[in-house]
């Protein structure tokens, strides 16, 4: 997984949160997942999950949808609300 990066965020109004998740066979016929998540429009992680890495079969490509928000590290309260989520299979 390639280190995490911190993004400009509104801690006070609105940001855009975009994921990425598509998968396929990388050119040993091997599967792979690729995950990227970008924050006002900035990769802030990226990975590629896939047997070769893991030893194990990758996440499924498709299938569920979670989001969730973790402040223990910070000790503060946070209240997220999530406005026009959509999610597209392409």
């Amino acid at each position: 997984m390639v280190e995490p990066r911190s993004a400009p965020i509104n801690e006070n109004g609105t940001n855009e949160l975009f994921a990425t998740c598509d998968g396929g066979e990388d050119p040993d016929g091997q599967p792979y997942v690729y995950l990227q998540l970008q924050v006002n429009g900035q990769t802030v992680a990226e990975t590629t999950d896939s047997t070769k890495e893991s030893g194990h079969a990758p996440l499924p490509a498709v299938g569920t949808v979670d989001l969730f928000v973790d402040a223990r590290t910070t000790g503060a309260a946070a209240e997220v609300q999530f406005d026009n989520f959509v999610v597209t299979q392409v």
